[in-house]
């Protein structure tokens, strides 16, 4: 995700101003991939939690991610290194738990699926096997 890479290369420029608010664009540019183009970033936050994308706590604490791009972009505010980081590791946290996590599961699914049918296939033979003796 272009957003994210940027706010990683302005972190490793210490360039915290610009880190700070590439958290919130990070997080407008996942709200706007999953179709949330309406309101401000706080309802669109919301939205997550209502499209059962994320819990509410892991909403408040994309919240308090906000208020460090907030801060950032609308008071040329620059946030401290930690509290650039802290934010990343929550932004980090919901591409995780939006795209990483489901994407594992889905594989998880496919192989416990591939071994349920190896072991019906296996069961129907013996099965078969035994009825024609």
């Amino acid at each position: 995700m272009k957003m994210y890479e940027e706010t990683l290369a302005a972190l490793d420029a210490a360039a915290l101003t610009l880190a700070g608010g590439g958290l919130r664009a990070t997080v407008e540019a996942i709200c706007r991939n999953q179709g949330i183009t309406n309101g401000t970033l706080e309802k669109k936050i919301d939205s997550l939690v209502q499209k059962q994308l994320l819990t509410s706590s892991q909403a408040e604490l994309l919240h308090e991610e906000r208020y460090i791009g907030n801060a950032a972009l609308h008071e040329m505010t620059t946030p401290s290194a930690v509290d650039v980081e802290d934010g990343l590791q929550i932004v980090e946290g919901l591409i995780n738990t939006i795209y990483i996590l489901p994407e594992k599961a889905k594989r998880l699914k496919k192989v416990r699926e591939k071994a349920a049918r190896t072991r019906s296939k296996r069961a129907t033979s013996k099965k078969a096997a035994k009825g024609s003796k």
